[in-house]
Formats: C-alpha cells, sequence, structure tokens
C-alpha cells in the first residue's frame, strides 16, 4: 500500500516509464534516481507517487502535468540569472588606449550596468514580497522521504503478516488494522515531522539567496558609478584638449576612426581580392556616416585616402570656436602684414621718386632738405605708432597679472585643502605631489614646501626662471637635493614657462644654422622644418619674433623666457 500524495487525483496504475516510451523518448534517456524520481536524459522528469518492483507508477493526471511541464523546458530553456540562482557573475571591463577610458560600446549607449543592477533589484523586491512559491510536495527530498517511509510501512505489514500468519489469524481484521496504523504513521510522520523540515529548509535557502543577492548590488553600483565617472573624464578631457588645441574630438569619434584604420590597413593587404574589398568598403562607409553624424568630417578617413594618410588626419576633429577665432586672427595678421609691405614698397618708391624731382628742379641741397623734413615727419608717426603699442603691452601685462594671480591663488587654495584634509587633493600631480599623499608623508611633504616657495618666488618677479634653474642645479651639485626632487623643481619651473602645459621635458633652444639670420618672411617657411620651431610646440609668428628680436636668441634667451618677459603671444 502506497503512502497517499496529495497530488494525486485518480489510481497509481501508469508506468511511467512505458508512458515515456509512448511519448517518443528512448529508453536510454530514461532512468530513476531516489533523490530526483524518474529522470530523463539526467533531469528530473517526475516523482512517481509508487515504485513496486523496480518499477515507477503515476496518475495519468499527474503525468500529463509532468509532460507539459517538460515540453515547456525544452522549447523555453529557462535562463541562468542572479534572480534564481543568488550568482553574480563577475564582470572585467575593457581598457580603451584613448587616455580617458570609455567602457560603453558605443557613443550614446547607456551604462552597461543599468540593465544588471534592474534585474538585481527586481529579484530583492521579489524576495522580499515573500511570494516566492514553493511545493514541498513535489521536491526531490519529499520524494526520497516518501520512498523511505513506504519501504518502512511495507517492512512493518510483512512483520505483522507473519507474525499474525503464523498463529492463524492472516485473515482476521486485526492484520488489516495493523496494516492500517503502520501506513497512518508513516503518513502522519511525512506530515508532521518531513513537510515542516522541508518548508524551513526552503525559508533558509531563500534568506541565503535574497542575502547573497543583495550583497552582489554593491559591487555593481560601484562599477556602474565608476563606468559614469570615467566617461564624464572622457568627456572633460576631450573639452579641456578642445580648449587647449582648438580642436574638438566628440565621445565616441576615436573607436569608430580606429575601426577605419584597421579595415584600411586590411583593404591595402596583399592578396586581398575584389570581393573582400569592396566588402571592407561597404564596412567604412557605415562607420563614416557614423562620424558624421557627430559632426566630424569623414572626408578625412574617405575611400580615397590611404590607411598611412588617414594616420595623420587622427586627432584634428572639430576646430572649435576658440580655434576659429585664432585663425581669423591670424589670417588677419598676414593680410596686414602683407598690406604694410605693399605700403612701405610705395612709400620708398614715392619718397625716391620726390627727392629726385626736387633734385632735377632745384638742387641737391634742396632735395635734402626736403628729405630730412619728411623724415622728421615719419619719426613722429612711428613714435605715435610705439606709445601706442607700448599701451597695448601694458595692457597685455596687466591681463597676465591678473591671469597669474589666479593660477597663484589656485595653487595656494589646493595646498590649504592638502593641509587641512591630510591628503593631497587632484591638481597637485603636474607638481610632482601625487593625489592621495598624506601631507605629512616624507619627502613629498618637503617637496610641496619646496614648490610653494619657488611659486610665490616666479610669480611675484622677485626670482627669474634662469636664477631658479641655476639653484635647483647647483643644490642638487652639492647634494643638498635628491636627483628626484631636483627633476621635479625643474620640470615645475618648465612648466611655469610654458603657461601650464604640463611638459617636464625642457624643448630644444638651438635653431637650425642655416635658419640663423634670415629675414623674417624667411624665417615663417623655416618654421615648418626647424627643430625649435613646430615640431617644438613653438606657435609661428612667436617662434619668427624671437628669431629677430634683439632680446630674443641672438641675446641668448630661451624661447619661453624671452615670450614670457618680451613676446608679442601672436599666435599661429
Amino acid at each position: 500500500m502506497a503512502i497517499s500524495s496529495p497530488t494525486s487525483g485518480d489510481a497509481y496504475s501508469l508506468g511511467v516509464r512505458n508512458a515515456l516510451i509512448g511519448k517518443g523518448v528512448s529508453a536510454g534517456d530514461i532512468g530513476y534516481d531516489p533523490s530526483k524520481g524518474v529522470t530523463v536524459k539526467g533531469q528530473t522528469f517526475i516523482n512517481p507517487d509508487k515504485v513496486y518492483q523496480g518499477s515507477a507508477y503515476t496518475s495519468s493526471n499527474n503525468f500529463n502535468k509532468a509532460w507539459d511541464a517538460y515540453q515547456s523546458t525544452l522549447n523555453n530553456p529557462a535562463p541562468s540569472s542572479t534572480a534564481n540562482t543568488g550568482y553574480t557573475a563577475s564582470v572585467q571591463p575593457t581598457a580603451n588606449p584613448y587616455a580617458a577610458y570609455n567602457p560603453y560600446s558605443n557613443a550614446g549607449a547607456q551604462n552597461p550596468y543599468n540593465n544588471q543592477i534592474a534585474d538585481v533589484i527586481k529579484a530583492i523586491q521579489v524576495m522580499a514580497s515573500g511570494n516566492q512559491s514553493y511545493d514541498p510536495y513535489s521536491s526531490p527530498e519529499y520524494a526520497a522521504q516518501q520512498a523511505q517511509q513506504q519501504r518502512a510501512a511495507d517492512q512493518s505489514i510483512r512483520a505483522a503478516q507473519e507474525t499474525m500468519g503464523s498463529a492463524g489469524f492472516g485473515r482476521s481484521t486485526a492484520l488489516g488494522d495493523a496494516a492500517q496504523t503502520a501506513q497512518n504513521t508513516a503518513n502522519e510522520y511525512m506530515q508532521l515531522q518531513v513537510v515542516p523540515q522541508l518548508i524551513a529548509a526552503n525559508q533558509a535557502r531563500q534568506q541565503q539567496q535574497f542575502q547573497n543577492t543583495l550583497a552582489a548590488l554593491d559591487p555593481l553600483l560601484n562599477q556602474q558609478s565608476r563606468a559614469d565617472n570615467l566617461v564624464q573624464q572622457g568627456f572633460n578631457n576631450s573639452i579641456a584638449q578642445g580648449q587647449l588645441t582648438g580642436n574638438y574630438v566628440p565621445q565616441g569619434a576615436n573607436e569608430i576612426i580606429n575601426q577605419l584604420l584597421n579595415l584600411k590597413t586590411q583593404a591595402e593587404a596583399k592578396g586581398i581580392t575584389a570581393d573582400q574589398r569592396t566588402g571592407l568598403s561597404q564596412q567604412a562607409d557605415v562607420l563614416r556616416n557614423q562620424l558624421a553624424s557627430l559632426g566630424y568630417n569623414p572626408t578625412q578617413f574617405g575611400s580615397n585616402v590611404t590607411a598611412s594618410q588617414a594616420s595623420q588626419n587622427v586627432g584634428q576633429g572639430m576646430r572649435t570656436l576658440g580655434g576659429q577665432e585664432m585663425d581669423e586672427n591670424v589670417r588677419q595678421y598676414n593680410q596686414n602684414y602683407a598690406y604694410q609691405q605693399a605700403r612701405d614698397a610705395i612709400k620708398d618708391k614715392q619718397y625716391q621718386q620726390t627727392f629726385d624731382e626736387n633734385v632735377r628742379e632745384h638742387d641737391l641741397a634742396y632735395a635734402l632738405q626736403k628729405a630730412q623734413l619728411a623724415h622728421q615727419i615719419s619719426n613722429d608717426a612711428a613714435q605715435l605708432a610705439i606709445s601706442q603699442m607700448n599701451a597695448q603691452t601694458s595692457r597685455m601685462n596687466v591681463t597676465n597679472d591678473n591671469a597669474r594671480a589666479a593660477s597663484t591663488a589656485n595653487f595656494n587654495q589646493l595646498m590649504d585643502v592638502w593641509k587641512a584634509s591630510g591628503k593631497a587633493p587632484a591638481g597637485l600631480e603636474k607638481f610632482g605631489i601625487t593625489q592621495g599623499t598624506s601631507f605629512g608623508s616624507g619627502s613629498n611633504n618637503g617637496m610641496s614646501e619646496e614648490l610653494s616657495g619657488l611659486y610665490s618666488g616666479l610669480t611675484s618677479g622677485k626670482l627669474s626662471a634662469d636664477q631658479a634653474l641655476s639653484e635647483i642645479n647647483g643644490r642638487e651639485r652639492m647634494g643638498f637635493t635628491t636627483k628626484e626632487d631636483a627633476a621635479n623643481m625643474r620640470a615645475f619651473v618648465q612648466q611655469y614657462l610654458e603657461g601650464g602645459s604640463g611638459q617636464s621635458t625642457p624643448k630644444p633652444q638651438q635653431p637650425a644654422k642655416t635658419t640663423v639670420g634670415k629675414s623674417a618672411t624667411e624665417l615663417l617657411k623655416d618654421w615648418e622644418t626647424d627643430p625649435t620651431g613646430k615640431s617644438a610646440g613653438r606657435a609661428k609668428y612667436d617662434w619668427v619674433q624671437w628669431m629677430t628680436s634683439p632680446q630674443g636668441y641672438s641675446a641668448g634667451t630661451s624661447y619661453e623666457v624671452w615670450k614670457d618677459k618680451y613676446g608679442p603671444r601672436l599666435g599661429g
């Protein structure tokens, strides 16, 4: 007599194995496990209501339900997620070679952790609501206990049969009562002991799953915040780069450009077929359309541009308003310079014609007297122009002093934050101080005082850059300063000379011999190739003025010192 199950609705007369074979399941795929019940390909199919002489039986109603569930799992396999496993796979972000790391797969994409966090929160809400259903009667643990209690009940019945049969009571009602008692005891144990234990164990599992899922939320939130911060940092870097260079590269453009360069390299490889090249060209067209949608000029990477040429166009980006304004200023300067040269040539010719005419009509003395008067008038006009330039230079010096004062205030503010918080804030790295360094920690503390004194001396005018570098070199030579600290201080002075560009390696100051002594017009062309010109990052017209100025190269003054003290800052 089998232990009754609350799910059974009719007689347990259906053999599970035969029924599965009748549904087309291979006999080799059918098995039995005491902890799982009848299995198909190792997966639980049904917990039989009765196992008799090695065969599993159930009702047709229960079999049909199990078969429908089995078919459903074949058509819609359940995905693994944190909601039903309590496990969160670790995600490793991919590094981007660009200065600002961008973990998003493409421009405009949302944070990749948003969906994961939403799934985890949804799973936590479901767990917290207590709406998770659990049927202990369909669990493998219940089936195992049921089989064990059935064996015990069968043994008790057989023992009663043997005892009463030997006494001649094999057909008495007492035997039936003993069998029913054994069966009732087994059922009572299942209901009062096994089922509560299974429910308690399931609740413990659900609670542990809830805690595991809750614990997985914090790392995901941290990764989400980090991804957002890195994208924002990349955007800020692009803006800062655009302000410094006049060229802005929109978010996502670098990744598209890298893909385009890769396609061009493949298309130029030896042995590639025409069909393969056509396929690569079609892929490149899609990427160029994406660049155009970002406002980037895709013709720099057009189909008629080689991979080598395209690689030289990387980083040009889109001209910013500041860059366009600078271009316009350079254009106007060139125009005015050419116009002034033409006017000077006309005046020289007119002067010579007037002088010759005065000599012809009068005499040489009269011509010289007229020329002297005209020269005096020109000198007066020149003095007026010089006065106007001095006034403009004075205004520029005031602007520069204000900028330096603001820079000094910013440096002092960072130092105050460091002293107050005990940890170096961001912004001091370019002065040799690592972010997060404790204020009282070793050489960094001394270095902060050194840099602070250097900065105050340079900005106040009490100490020139040349004097500062000479003193740093002397102190290093005498052993008063370590080589590392001396290098940091020289980098600090160099950065001050270059207006905060962050360059730590001195730029060349010795032009090519073929460049020295040339006119301004000739120097404009040499700026492209001279090592101290374009390749050193010097502005074209500032470099020409340094080469020709009496206080510049000929006086032995470095470009940075000359520009800081005398330079017109024309740009270009």
